[in-house]
């Protein structure tokens, strides 16, 4: 609103993403075209809840490009994989390319 090139971030655990609150919350950040980035750590339970039993999809950032949004997967053990993609995600948030799904990549 202030016109300035920040960008929001925030972490989630994958249990998160399975919740209504999750889904409204990142709808709304695409709709309104925020520089927002989420970092959802997938640790592989929810709870006491397994991932595969909680979605179909091999990976969380697969769930991005259904919102319109960048999506990307990296190593979360590998300090400097992360780092890098969050620099990028920020990029993309302070120059508007995040507010508009381009392209997604997916790393075990």
């Amino acid at each position: 609103m202030r016109g300035e090139t920040r960008c929001a971030l925030t972490y989630v655990g994958d249990g998160a993403t399975s919740t209504g609150y999750f889904h409204e919350g990142l709808n709304l950040a695409a709709v309104l075209a925020l520089p927002f980035i989420l970092v959802v750590e997938q640790n592989g339970y929810a709870y006491s809840t397994t991932t595969d039993k909680q979605f179909r999809v091999a990976s969380i950032a697969e769930r991005g490009p259904a919102y319109g949004v960048a999506a990307e997967s990296v190593d979360g053990t590998d300090v400097l994989a992360v780092y890098d993609a969050t620099r990028r995600a920020a990029e993309r948030g302070r120059s508007g390319r995040g507010r508009r799904f381009s392209s997604a990549a997916a790393c075990g």
